[in-house]
């Protein structure tokens, strides 16, 4: 009986043992998927060659922005047109359940406009995505999301010509107007090919609905292997 008390004291001994080392992986954030589907009328301008593009055109682009009239063959600058899946997603302050009513606050960001929207509209090649919050948060009613709100700045950063970055805001209403709002117009200054020094102004403007999944972390898997092991030390015991 004695040496049974001392099996099951050292099974338990070493179950909370490896659940200590568990505990911090349970409480991993959850992550929401982020879907934007952008409203015919959203338009990227470049300022320098007085042209934009625009989703509900065809072809998109280009059109000059002083007369609306057409310019060139015609450019693909919406590959997806509206429909932006899977752009980025949001990292909640906690881990949730999907169970009832649950509240988090919005922690980080990860996005990437430059697969849906084309950087053939400018002169310096592809860019990145980078997105600061500022405020956020979210709200869960059995996993589906009944309020979102974000305010957050983001920057078109261009690894081609050394970081530059134009920069604006990305925000979020769900309760008030059901839609994201994109607004960035900034101008940099660069070299010109043909001499002397240029001033690019590029705009990004687009607004239209959001839709998000609730993505929960699976169970951390470390208190399955403290089970194991500990049937695996009873055995040896034996």
């Amino acid at each position: 009986m004695f040496a049974g008390y001392q099996s099951m004291k050292h099974t338990l001994t070493a179950l909370s043992t490896l659940a200590l080392f568990a505990a911090p992986a349970a409480q991993a954030a959850s992550s929401l998927l982020i879907d934007l589907t952008a409203d015919g009328d959203s338009r990227v301008y470049d300022y320098f060659s007085d042209v934009y593009a625009q989703i509900d055109q065809e072809p998109d682009g280009f059109y000059l922005i002083s007369t609306d009239g057409p310019i060139g063959g015609g450019l693909d600058v919406f590959p997806s047109e509206g429909s932006w899946s899977n752009i980025g997603s949001f990292e909640l302050s906690g881990m949730a359940t999907g169970i009832g009513t649950e509240s988090f606050s919005i922690t980080a960001a990860a996005f990437d406009f430059g697969t849906y929207i084309s950087s053939d509209f400018t002169a310096i090649g592809p860019y990145l995505t980078s997105i600061t919050i500022n405020s956020g948060s979210v709200s869960l009613l059995d996993g589906v999301v009944t309020a979102l709100t974000l305010d957050s700045d983001i920057d078109f950063i261009f690894p081609a010509v050394g970081g530059a970055s134009y920069s604006g805001g990305f925000d979020i209403d769900l309760a008030a107007t059901d839609q994201f709002t994109l607004d960035v117009d900034d101008t940099n200054t660069f070299p010109n090919p043909f001499g002397g020094f240029a001033d690019l102004r590029y705009e990004w403007n687009a607004t239209g609905a959001v839709n998000s999944t609730l993505v929960i972390p699976e169970p951390s898997t470390a208190l399955l292997g403290a089970l194991g092991f500990a049937c695996a030390l009873r055995r040896r015991r034996k």
